[in-house]
């Protein structure tokens, strides 16, 4: 598995020892308020935890676990995700809010990207982001990736990105 390191971070697929982490980010309401699937505990956030895991075993790619480089506190969850209905895979990431403004997500997301295109191979990648997340819509345009649908599997304002072949 893979190992992703930047200026600033560390990127490793997640692990058991990963949980506890990855589910009180998964509790953050301030953090989950802008994700679908909203704040996150017991058997969901197992379940959803499991996925990542087992996305690294079927696929040899997935979620990679974000920290700090020097201290490797815990920061969030950068990766692949195979999302139902998509062609390809999306693109997701999440980070603790005390990490927000930094210009950490992008950094993790511009390496996860970089490192899917051109070790991984991948011919194609899409996102989603709900349109009044005005950050993340902005780190997916920052990347080349353009709005498809704005109201997409029916959700509105739930913003479907693609990045163009030709990127």
């Amino acid at each position: 598995m893979s190992i992703i390191q930047t200026e600033r971070m560390i990127l490793q697929p997640f692990d058991e020892r990963d949980f506890d982490d990855f589910s009180g980010l998964r509790r953050d309401v301030r953090v989950m308020q802008m994700m679908v699937e909203g704040v996150m505990s017991g058997p969901a956030t197992r379940n959803t935890f499991d996925a990542y895991l087992h996305a690294w075993q079927m696929h040899g790619l997935g979620m990679w676990a974000i920290r700090d480089l020097e201290n490797r506190d815990y920061i969030g969850e950068c990766g692949f995700w195979d999302r139902e209905g998509e062609v390809g895979l999306s693109v997701r990431y999440l980070l603790h809010k005390k990490y927000w403004g930094r210009g950490l997500a992008t950094e993790a997301v511009s390496a996860v990207v970089n490192f899917g295109l051109m070790t991984a191979g991948l011919k194609t990648l899409s996102a989603v982001a709900l349109k009044d997340n005005i950050q993340s819509c902005r780190i997916l345009e920052r990347l080349g990736m353009q709005v498809i649908d704005e109201n997409h599997q029916g959700i509105d304002g739930f913003r479907h990105y693609i990045l163009p072949l030709n990127h």
